[in-house]
């Protein structure tokens, strides 16, 4: 989320009723967000080839623990990353990760005209398609951003190639973009494009998140495997979202508002163990593959 962004707000997109998945056995996936520390000051793109470059520390360390646990990751990489740190690009790829597109500047979807949005699009399919030699064919929004206010944003992904999207995050707080859409994936109406949202878990009613970032160092650990075996009994995949960064205990501190620190700092040490015990919780699709497998038994 941008600090001087306030959340986009609005009246709510809404889908027609998506096919279920036939997702008993446990589905998860595990992606990557994958920037730098520095990527967060999206006001101040001036700055960023002025800052240390710290993407491959917390990369490798995931690169590492994906190994270990014979994991095959979907990895949203942002094209900044494959411009200034192409050897990471390269790391992932190598090691088998599936690969898609996390954009370029890093920009809210809400804050840009359609116009903007696809030039963006197309400078990152670019970008990463020559470095990985794998076009992406699945997109993630910055901040989960896309909103009410951005109706065209599936039109313009589906014209440049993209067969899947993980931008929208179906839980009510002021850090996404405000689209009311089913929580497991479905296909998006009028278009072959499909739609994996981040899992919330159901609690008295309410969608929870639970399933990376801030989520997993905010909530216990054990709160979290009750989250995902609930998810389970219900017969909905869990879809996990990490970044390099919370895995750098070393990164820059940067000023922030105290919410916003308390955002982007709280309990980093703590990722290490709750991811690797994550890792070690049974069965991951690639969301591509989860993607190709909406409607039919998996």
């Amino acid at each position: 989320p941008s600090m001087s962004d306030p959340p986009s707000g609005g009246d709510s997109l809404t889908v027609g009723d998506p096919p279920q998945l036939n997702t008993s056995s446990g589905v998860q996936c595990f992606s990557i967000d994958v920037e730098d520390w520095y990527h967060f000051k999206i006001d101040q793109q001036e700055t960023w080839n002025s800052h240390e470059r710290r993407v491959a520390i917390g990369t490798d360390f995931l690169l590492a623990m994906l190994e270990r646990h014979h994991v095959r990751a979907t990895c949203f990489i942002l094209a900044h990353v494959a411009e200034s740190s192409p050897e990471v690009v390269k790391r992932i790829v190598t090691a088998g990760h599936e690969i898609a597109s996390h954009g370029y500047n890093h920009q809210l979807i809400h804050r840009q005209t359609e116009k903007q949005f696809e030039e963006d699009l197309k400078r990152s399919i670019g970008l990463i398609g020559d470095l990985s030699g794998q076009p992406p064919a699945g997109y993630r929004a910055s901040s989960f951003s896309v909103s009410p206010k951005t109706p065209w944003f599936w039109d313009v992904l589906a014209r440049n190639g993209i067969r899947w999207d993980s931008s929208v995050f179906p839980v009510s707080n002021p850090f996404y973009g405000g689209v009311a859409a089913p929580v497991v994936p479905h296909r998006r109406p009028g278009h072959d494009l499909i739609e994996i949202p981040i899992t919330p878990v159901p609690v008295m009613g309410v969608g929870v998140p639970f399933s990376g970032g801030f989520y997993f160092r905010f909530h216990a650990a054990g709160f979290i495997r009750w989250a995902a075996d609930e998810l389970r009994r219900l017969g909905r995949p869990a879809i996990y979202y990490v970044h390099p960064w919370e895995y750098d205990l070393d990164q820059p501190r940067m000023e922030l508002p105290p919410h916003w620190r308390f955002f982007r700092y709280h309990r980093l040490p703590a990722m290490r163990e709750v991811t690797d015990t994550v890792l070690g919780s049974g069965r991951f699709l690639t969301m591509g593959e989860l993607a190709d497998s909406v409607g039919k038994d998996i």
